[in-house]
């Protein structure tokens, strides 16, 4: 079952951009689940070859945007998101 269909979030919804205190659920839910990943890769030992650097990059982007969508109030169609 995804997210969506958990919190009973239909494809309309989403396309109107309605009901926007429906889908701060799942921004919650999904930050929730990136921390786990991430905690997890913050507490193994870094690998600096190369070919792992893409990886190390993606994990601290992904830390700064949970973050700024946590000073949001996990608002995902606030436009302050892509800046």
């Amino acid at each position: 079952m995804s997210l969506l269909d958990r919190y009973d979030v239909c494809n309309k919804i989403l396309k109107n951009r309605k009901r926007k205190e429906t889908i701060r659920p799942i921004g919650v839910k999904i930050i929730e689940i990136s921390e786990v990943f991430l905690s997890k890769t913050r507490q193994t030992p870094v690998n600096k070859e190369e070919r792992s650097m893409p990886c190390l990059l993606l994990a601290s982007l992904t830390s700064l945007f949970t973050k700024q969508l946590e000073r949001l109030n996990y608002g995902v169609f606030d436009l302050r998101l892509s800046e």
